[in-house]
This record gives structure tokens, sequence and C-alpha cells, in this order.
């Protein structure tokens, strides 16, 4: 989108998405429930599917439809599909150990939003359209809380969410800034996801058998 002029109409749009998206991630801050984690990764991921095929409809960029409907299939439907048949199988519980309390994540994921805005604003403003700092600023949140989710919950599966998370935060960015990207790397980084997803879920099958546990909590038994 970076050098693109856009109708009016795209741009709030785009500013409505974007702005869901980001809502979708304090969802996910505000709740304790695996599955809701799920659900909000896959609406998420879904409507970063409908702005890249809005993106690629008014550029007429037919990668961005590849790229679209591939998010669709990959993030919307298969990532959650594995997610939600890995907590039924080994019959995670549902609510997750959280190491930071709910109002504090939020008040954090507040902060680090703000922090975003300020590092982007400062980097690209002199030179880009305020639609595209506004949005480069949410998808850098996105990176900032994916990391806190990462450090904040005590569950695999929502270590493995905080790094989509954080992928999706990428994603965006790219999408946004550099919607010309060229359609291999696009491809790259969605079987990248693929292959993490696998294998964080092999080594958190792992952990289960040696600790009988998804929490990460279990491992400070390693430390010293």
């Amino acid at each position: 989108m970076l050098g693109y002029t856009m109708p009016i109409y795209v741009y709030v749009i785009e500013s409505l998405l974007v702005a869901l998206i980001l809502l979708s991630s304090f969802a996910m801050l505000s709740s304790r429930w695996v599955s809701f984690y799920i659900h909000s990764y896959a609406f998420q991921s879904f409507l970063i599917f409908i702005l890249t095929l809005v993106l690629g409809i008014e550029s007429k960029n037919i990668n961005l439809y590849l790229v679209a409907f591939l998010t669709l299939f990959i993030r919307t439907i298969i990532v959650p599909y594995m997610l939600l048949k890995m907590i039924k199988k080994f019959n995670i519980k549902e609510e997750v150990k959280l190491s930071v309390k709910i109002p504090l994540s939020i008040i954090s994921g507040l902060l680090l939003t703000v922090f975003a805005y300020f590092l982007i604003y400062r980097l690209i403003s002199p030179f880009s359209p305020k639609i595209v700092v506004n949005a480069s600023s949410i998808a850098l949140s996105l990176v900032f809380i994916g990391f806190f989710m990462i450090i904040s919950r005590f569950t695999t599966i929502t270590h493995i969410l905080g790094i989509l998370i954080i992928e999706n935060g990428i994603f965006l960015l790219s999408v946004v800034v550099v919607p010309t990207l060229p359609i291999i790397v696009e491809l790259v980084v969605l079987f990248d996801i693929l292959v993490t997803l696998v294998a964080m879920l092999i080594l958190s099958m792992f952990m289960k058998m040696q600790t009988g546990s998804f929490s990460t909590a279990m491992l400070k038994r390693l430390v010293g």
C-alpha cells in the first residue's frame, strides 16, 4: 500500500479491519480460556484475509488474491482445527494459568500498542500516509502482544498462539507496507506457519510425556 493512492472507502474499510484485528488481540488478553484464544485467532486471521482480499481487488494484484485465500485456508481453517483437535485429543484444561492478571494484561497491551505507534511514527511517518502509519502500528503491536502472551501464559497452546499472533503481525505489516512483495516470500511465510505449528505440537506432546502436563509452569523443576 505504501506508494499507492487508494480511494477513501478503501481507507475506511482498512481502518475498520485493522482496528478489529487489534481488538481481537485484546480479546485474547481479556480471557483465560484456551478455546476462546483459538477462536479469536481464527477471527483475527479471517479479518486479515478480508483486508488482503480488499487490497488485492483494489490494486488488481493477483498475488494478493492467492495470498488472501491461502490465508483463509491455512490460518483461519487448518491451524485452528489442528489446535482444537489437540485440545480434545489430549484433554487439555480449558483454563489457562496466568503470570499476569487480566486487568494488568490489558493495561500492558495498551502500553505496548502506544509504544508500537511511537516507533512506527518515528520511523515512517515523514514519508507515509497516516493510514499506513496507523495500520503498521497495529501490525507491530500484534508482534509485541504475541511476545507478551508467550511470557504471561503458562500453557504451550497459548505459547503457540503467541507465535502465530507474532506471525500475523509480521504478515499484516508486509501486506500494508509492501503489497507488491514477491509471492514466493508470502508462500514461504505461510509454509513456515505449518512447520512451526507441527514442531510446537510435537514438542508439546513430548513435554506432556515427560512432565504429565502441558503447563510450562512445570518446567521450573528443571531450574538449578
